[in-house]
């Protein structure tokens, strides 16, 4: 359980670094595009929880392959 857990760490902050660097400086600059930015956050997210489910269907994918009687 411990690895899933830092899996999901790794993914959320390093993985999507440059998501949020592209999100902050959508939200930060001059002139503020609210628009643009709520797109970046829905992109983001969509981008996130794609990640999360292929992994965790990957994931149950490999646990039935492991557990098939030979």
């Amino acid at each position: 359980m411990v690895l899933s857990s830092l899996g999901i760490v790794v993914l959320l902050l390093i993985i999507l670094m440059p998501v949020y660097v592209t999100f902050g400086g959508w939200l930060f600059s001059e002139p503020r595009d609210f628009r643009t930015a709520g797109i970046g956050l829905v992109y983001m997210g969509v981008i996130a929880v794609a990640m999360i489910g292929a992994t965790a269907g990957l994931g149950v994918a490999f646990w039935v392959i492991a557990n098939l009687p030979l």
